[in-house]
């Protein structure tokens, strides 16, 4: 049992859409907390290969199996008023960012915002889109109808997710794309219902097309957005949290409109993007920097 978390920890440190959520948040003043969200999000490769090797081996048993592990009930899952306060809000391709903790995996590794989905919303945004009976869409038009309203590339593959599923958060953030054309909203909406089905990418590489993990299906999908792609392990990747933090600073073509805190018993409140931003850098500490080169050191000698 003890190697099976070494592995899942080493897993979670990899895997983009499995991050935790941190301990107290550093005290900033706003103009602080800018220039530190401008730096913030790089990690370097902390495994060797041989250990990436092995955790590569195991992926697609091992993910799976760090979420399926529920360590206890998500704070603002059924917490009475959370729901209306992030999707009583949103609007067709608004961002949702969670934090999480009561699954295993996130509570192994290191980071805030573990996971991202894309709201869609019902079947009166989709008429309003010209997208109710498109081929692509008519197909799932019983499934909106009960209640699915956002799309997430998860364990198991993209799909459908309807309140609860969404709701399944500690901490959730609700992100809003600027200046999106009409035209923009219906080819993203399009393109993410054809994505139904397609594997989860347990390897987080962005290069493969045959399978999408959950920032890698938001920036596919809203290529314009300018999330930032970061190399880690030898592949491409997009982190929650660095897309919070540039968001925050206006480096994204996401806006925050809205961030809910959680608590246990379902109590839960707004918080501002100083939080947030606070919340995001306590995960993070910052890069050491590098060791100086022999040039350096004989020039300061």
């Amino acid at each position: 049992m003890r190697s099976k978390i070494l592995l899942l920890s080493a897993l979670a440190v990899l895997a983009g859409c499995a991050r935790p959520v941190p301990v107290e948040s550093p005290d900033m003043a706003p103009a602080e907390l800018r220039a530190a969200l401008a730096k913030c999000c790089a990690q370097g490769d902390q495994y060797p290969p041989g250990v990436v090797a092995v955790v590569e081996s195991a992926a697609s048993s091992a993910i799976p199996f760090s979420r399926s592990v529920l360590v206890r009930k998500p704070y603002l899952q059924d917490a009475p008023g959370a729901a209306e306060a992030i999707l009583g809000r949103a609007q067709p391709l608004d961002l949702i960012l969670v934090a999480n903790r009561a699954h295993l995996s996130g509570v192994l590794g290191t980071g805030y915002f573990g996971h991202s989905i894309l709201y869609i919303g019902g079947e009166g945004d989709l008429r309003a889109l010209g997208l109710w009976d498109h081929p692509l869409v008519r197909p799932y038009q019983g499934q909106i109808r009960a209640g699915a309203l956002a799309i997430e590339a998860i364990e198991g593959g993209v799909r459908l997710a309807d309140t609860q599923l969404v709701m399944d958060s500690d901490n959730s953030a609700l992100l809003r794309p600027r200046a999106l054309s009409t035209a923009d909203k219906r080819a993203a909406i399009l393109y993410l219902f054809e994505q139904l089905g397609t594997p989860f990418d347990v390897h987080f590489d962005m290069a493969s097309d045959q399978a999408l993990f959950c920032t890698e299906l938001v920036a596919k999908a809203l290529p314009d957005m300018g999330l930032p792609v970061t190399t880690a392990y030898g592949r491409q990747v997009v982190w929650p949290d660095e897309v919070a933090a540039k968001s925050l600073i206006g480096e994204t073509g996401y806006e925050l409109v809205s961030y809910i805190k959680g608590a246990p018993g379902g109590a839960w409140r707004r918080a501002d993007w100083a939080e947030m931003a606070r919340d995001i850098l306590a995960a993070w500490p910052p890069a050491s920097p590098p060791a100086p080169d022999a040039a350096r050191l004989a020039e300061a000698s």
